[in-house]
């Protein structure tokens, strides 16, 4: 038999916040903007061990509104990070 959508349901795809809650993100989605001063600054993301060292992990770089590489908004492991960056990161609260 069919699976019956719960009111106010368009589809049976699981909704954003369904996700949320099943995988346990709540709280631990956060945006961080990249300081002059950072330790980060000048290092790629494997370099900065942020994964290792603090259960960081990066899932997005903005650079800005005009993104002038073809990995713009990637978090890949060899993306060399720059002051005023902002990252899309999950981990612990503090």
């Amino acid at each position: 038999l069919p699976e019956r959508i719960p009111a106010g349901r368009t589809s049976l795809s699981p909704s954003a916040q369904d996700l949320w809650v099943r995988y346990g993100l709540d709280g631990w989605i956060c945006e961080l903007r990249i300081r002059p001063d950072s330790p980060l600054v000048g290092h790629t993301i494997s370099e900065n061990r942020i994964r290792t060292e603090y259960g960081v992990a990066i899932f997005a770089v903005e650079d800005g509104p005009v993104a002038d590489s073809p990995n713009a908004g990637e978090a890949l492991p060899d993306r060399r990070l720059v002051a005023g960056q902002l990252l899309v990161a999950k981990g612990p609260p503090e």
